[in-house]
């Protein structure tokens, strides 16, 4: 077993927290060098938070991290409003959603001793995944139809392998991961339906804050397992 560094975790979490208001106010409030500077420092706080409050030798600690910086990439490249950002995003936070889905698969093996599935969780997700997509579908440029149908199907999985990834009942750990993971999958359902459906109001502020709250769950549970 491996033992957690000593560190400040409250004041890493409160100063994330910090973070992630301040950019939330700089869209409300339409101060785009703020939000600019803002956006890339909240998966590198969560970077640097992760490394202070684990060990070199826990498990999953590379994939992490590789996971943060594919997300703060994706963060990069979809601030950018030049063609062919957007693609850029998508593969890079696909890339993540991948590392997200081998992560979990590890913590499944590792902390399981028999298979569990739960059917009405994956049965959801799959006809949730199914019915957005189709939403989405008719909207998509053609040359998104496929990047985005392979990203919804990463994004599901990762959802699922969450899911299943738990002991039950559950622990703390394990609704901090699960309601991480499925905020991600809010975030990143306002931001097709805004970006492709129909944009809505406050769709911004809306996508940030899930997301920066998914993300920041997820890490904390997975710095928690040991």
């Amino acid at each position: 077993m491996h033992q957690k560094k000593p560190a400040n975790k409250n004041g890493w979490l409160m100063g994330y927290l910090l973070l992630l208001a301040i950019h939330l106010l700089a869209i409300l409030a339409d101060w785009e060098l703020v939000r600019f500077i803002t956006k890339p420092l909240l998966m590198a706080w969560l970077l640097v938070y992760f490394i202070s409050v684990t060990s070199p030798g826990l498990n999953n600690r590379v994939l992490v991290l590789a996971a943060l910086f594919f997300s703060w990439l994706g963060d990069i490249f979809l601030m950018q409003s030049a063609a062919g950002y957007f693609m850029a995003g998508l593969g890079a936070f696909f890339i993540a959603q991948l590392l997200y889905c081998w992560i979990f698969w590890r913590i499944r093996k590792q902390n399981l001793q028999k298979e569990n599935r739960n059917w009405p969780v994956l049965i959801g997700v799959v006809i949730y995944i199914t019915l957005l997509y189709g939403w989405l579908f008719q909207h998509l440029p053609s040359e998104l139809k496929w990047p985005v149908f392979g990203y919804a199907l990463a994004i599901g999985s990762m959802l699922i392998l969450a899911v299943h990834s738990a002991t039950y009942p559950l622990h703390f750990t394990g609704r901090l991961l699960i309601t991480g993971a499925g905020l991600f999958v809010v975030s990143d359902s306002l931001l097709a339906i805004n970006q492709f459906v129909q944009p809505f109001a406050l769709a911004s502020v809306a996508i940030m804050l899930t997301y920066g709250l998914a993300q920041l769950l997820i890490i904390h549970a997975i710095a928690r397992i040991k």
